[in-house]
């Protein structure tokens, strides 16, 4: 499995293209810089829970769904898969919160 940044950036750049919106228009509707949101999709960022909420609301969307891979899809996951996905995102995050505050 990829890594979820790598994951969050490519299903943030489909889900945009998806809607036909560009980082401007996006950044615009969820509240934050544009500049974050092209750093996100390069992977210079990590968006935190409150923006990351912005866009799955905004998408209309599981929050799970930011850190499928191309194999995945809503419909298709497994109890296993969104396991996995669930662990690697925590372990992530504990990670990226550790060394901000270590």
């Amino acid at each position: 499995m990829s890594d979820i940044r790598d994951l969050l950036a490519k299903n943030l750049k489909r889900l945009r293209a998806d809607r036909k919106i560009n980082q401007e228009e996006l950044a615009e509707k969820i509240g934050v810089s544009k500049e974050t949101i092209a750093k996100t999709e390069i992977r210079q960022n990590w968006l935190g829970a409150e923006n990351l909420n912005k866009i799955v609301e905004f998408f209309e969307i599981e929050p799970f769904e930011l850190f499928l891979d191309n194999e995945h899809t809503s419909a298709k996951i497994t109890e296993k898969q969104l396991t996995k996905i669930k662990n690697e995102l925590k372990n992530e995050l504990t990670a990226y919160i550790d060394s901000k505050i270590l």
